[in-house]
């Protein structure tokens, strides 16, 4: 309840602020939305032209779109780049054949789209102004010329009739006219126009391919032949082994190569038994171990053969330098052999691999031109066979038929644009109306703008909407007080201030109320009520005295009021005289000031001298600017204590 500190702005949205400023303006939203609903229905009913939408329904036959191949050809076909008829067909080009400049020309005189009003509108009549301009050379008589007419029906084919390409292969031509009949029959010519197009398109393009398949038939059937007979020439040059031959040469190869190791491997182990022949007399049998650990391959008879070791380990001696000698020269001798024919053996299949590779090369070319071959031959064969048949491009589903319904305008759909856009312009002018009346609406947005935060809320509801006597007042609060303004009340008694103003910015009745509910609350210290809204009713009770411009009245069961005795002769100097001598006479004196803005003069004037400020603030009632003048007077007479109460 007491001031915090001012928090920095930010570009938050309050919600419920929002949505308690569109419910205020409801009656503008409301007024809005139906207006524009209004003008949507009538724009709908009576402005809207109907028109209807005739479409006719057919899909290509399979072949349309190029030749047709087996499927075993279809790939090498790719591959070698012939043609096998796989291209999109007519449908992917249908609609720029159909709105093309010289179709359109050709299907209007059978179409009637020269004659149609509403495709080619006659010449408009010439008003008086216009007569006017004509008759000073200033314009020219509207003449209806060739080119211009022949431009309208162009560009109401463009813009009426469309082709759709489905997902199935179905195409569907739609014609937009404002006479159904008239909609189907332009429907109807048009496809008929394409497809007879097609048909003849497709039967020119065969013959004209049939001379090109004839004529490269001939040229790929003698490069077949001479890359056949340059693979049969080549073969004899290079005098090429069969592949039975060269098979065997590989197996023989890798057997040299595993000898080719073996005897590097006895050269090795020769070293190890010199080295152990320098060092020791005999082959211990740790020794001998140590020798089949590294050398596993002295157990073969081979390799015991060069030393004379009988086959059981346990018989071999340590030989001499003489037999080793002579066992590494014979291993030596051997190796060179097998080395020299290994080299003979790739030098000769390097020769072969390379005579291989030119001779496949030869025989790829020589499938490639296979392929070909049977390609022109399997095209030409397909031509030749359909050459001269005479049959539809296309299976037509359904001819157009004049529609039953007009296809727009969508009265529904309009009403409900109505609607929607009515809504968005209403909202969007109630909220422009209140950000220009500044009103704040929620608990939240007058709590931040105040800075501040609330101390006790809904006490019009507490305090009820009639104006009562203020013994009944009095009464109410006894039998059934209210929490929160007890808080407040103990809040206000804690920071002992001497004068209390209470500042309205709604019901100047509700702040009275707040005024005398507060004074009743304080126990100790002698309290008075100077009631500056005249909303206390004192009825029946006499005035005690007077107090300056203020008359005094000491109810029974309640604390002092002091009101204006003419609120003709309340000034902000005579006010502040006579609060000034109340204030000698009582502990607490709460000051129950006009509402702000009317009242601005007299709470400036006792400003001054208050200790807190209670500002009790009426949601959807209370503006920005009066919570501006509200903190302006609390800042500028710097007024620590704050309290905030809403309606």
């Amino acid at each position: 309840m007491t001031d915090s500190p001012d928090a920095p702005l930010d570009d938050e949205i309050d919600l419920a602020e929002l949505f308690s400023a569109l419910l205020s303006n409801w009656l503008l939203i409301g007024a809005t939305t139906a207006l524009f609903s209004a003008a949507a229905i009538y724009y709908a009913v009576w402005v809207a032209e109907p028109t209807y939408d005739a479409g006719a329904k057919f899909a290509f036959e399979d072949g349309s779109g190029g030749i047709s191949l087996p499927s075993e050809l279809g790939g090498l076909a790719a591959l070698v780049g012939v043609s096998g008829g796989t291209s999109g067909g007519p449908a992917q080009t249908l609609e720029d054949r159909i709105k093309s400049r010289d179709f359109i020309l050709k299907i209007a005189p059978e179409a009637g789209l020269f004659e149609d009003p509403e495709v080619n509108p006659p010449v408009g009549q010439v008003g008086p102004v216009g007569a006017l301009l004509i008759a000073a050379g200033i314009s020219e008589p509207p003449t209806a010329s060739d080119a211009k007419e022949q431009m309208r029906v162009i560009d109401w084919v463009n813009e009426s009739v469309s082709v759709e390409l489905g997902e199935n292969g179905v195409v569907t031509v739609a014609t937009t006219h404002v006479d159904p009949h008239r909609a189907a029959e332009i429907t109807n010519t048009i496809v008929n126009h394409a497809l007879a197009t097609l048909l003849e398109d497709q039967e020119r393009k065969s013959r004209a391919q049939i001379d090109y398949l004839s004529k490269q038939l001939l040229d790929v059937q003698a490069d077949v032949e001479a890359t056949t007979a340059s693979i049969t020439e080549y073969a004899v040059e290079n005098d090429l082994a069969s592949d039975q031959e060269l098979a065997r040469a590989s197996a023989q190869l890798v057997l040299l190569r595993e000898q080719r190791d073996s005897f590097r491997s006895f050269l090795a182990a020769l070293d190890d038994l010199q080295a152990i022949a320098e060092k020791n007399d005999i082959l211990t049998a740790p020794l001998r171990q140590q020798l089949v650990t590294d050398h596993p391959f002295i157990r073969d008879a081979d390799f015991r053969r060069l030393l004379s070791w009988p086959s059981s380990p346990v018989n071999w001696v340590l030989p001499d330098a003489i037999q080793l000698a002579t066992a590494r020269d014979r291993t030596t001798q051997r190796l060179e052999e097998v080395e020299r024919t290994i080299n003979e053996f790739e030098e000769d299949a390097r020769r072969n691999a390379s005579a291989a590779a030119e001779l496949a090369a030869l025989e790829r070319e020589a499938t490639v031109q296979k392929t070909i071959y049977e390609v022109i031959v399997q095209q030409f064969e397909t031509q030749r066979i359909t050459d001269g048949f005479v049959a539809s491009i296309a299976d037509v589903y359904e001819m157009a038929v004049p529609p039953v319904q007009p296809s727009a305008p969508n009265n529904k759909l309009i009403a409900a644009l109505g609607l929607v856009l009515g809504l968005v312009v209403g909202s969007g002018l109630g909220i422009v109306r209140s950000m220009r009346r500044g009103v704040l609406h929620t608990a939240n947005a007058l709590s931040d703008a105040m800075n501040g935060r609330i101390g006790a809320d809904r006490v019009a509801k507490y305090f009820g909407g009639r104006r009562r006597p203020v013994d009944r007042r009095i009464a109410q609060f006894e039998k059934r007080p209210h929490n929160q303004l007890d808080e407040v009340a103990v809040e206000i008694a804690q920071g002992s201030p001497k004068r209390v103003l209470v500042l309205p910015t709604g019901s100047e009745q509700v702040a009275g109320a707040v005024g005398l509910y507060l004074a009743l609350s304080e126990e100790g210290p002698r309290c008075a009520v100077v009631d500056l809204t005249g909303t206390l009713d004192l009825k029946g009770a006499a005035p005690a005295g007077e107090e300056g411009s203020l008359d005094r009245f000491d109810l029974a069961s309640g604390p002092t009021v002091f009101k204006p005795a003419d609120k003709t002769r309340v000034s902000p100097f005579t006010i502040e005289q006579a609060v000034a001598g109340i204030e000698h006479e009582f502990d607490r004196v709460l000051v129950i000031c006009p509402r702000v803005g009317a009242g601005a003069p007299i709470a400036a004037a006792l400003a001054s001298g208050a200790q807190r400020l209670v500002s009790v603030l009426g949601a959807g009632r209370t503006t920005r600017q009066q919570t501006d003048r509200l903190k302006a007077l609390r800042d500028r007479f710097k007024i620590s204590q704050q309290t905030l109460i809403l309606e």
